[in-house]
């Protein structure tokens, strides 16, 4: 899938923020996201934020079945 996929997540207001305490480091800060994006597929997307509040997408994914149920449940579906 490609990074512009993910771009549109952003947009979904029931979209989960997650901090990836994983993958983050002393000098990046990594955040998942779950979300429905512009053609209605849930997609995880990995991202960081950049100068000028300008967020980096590192990588963009079909969200698995587990992923799917932690963001429906979050947005009360």
């Amino acid at each position: 899938m490609s990074l512009s996929a993910g771009v549109s997540v952003f947009d979904d207001d029931f979209r989960l923020e997650l901090y990836d305490e994983y993958n983050s480091g002393p000098y990046e800060d990594r955040y998942i996201t779950i979300g429905h994006n512009k053609v209605s597929d849930i997609v995880y997307v990995v991202y960081t934020m950049r100068d000028h509040n300008k967020a980096r997408l590192i990588s963009v994914r079909r969200a698995e079945p587990h992923e799917r149920r932690l963001y429906e449940k979050s947005a009360g579906w």
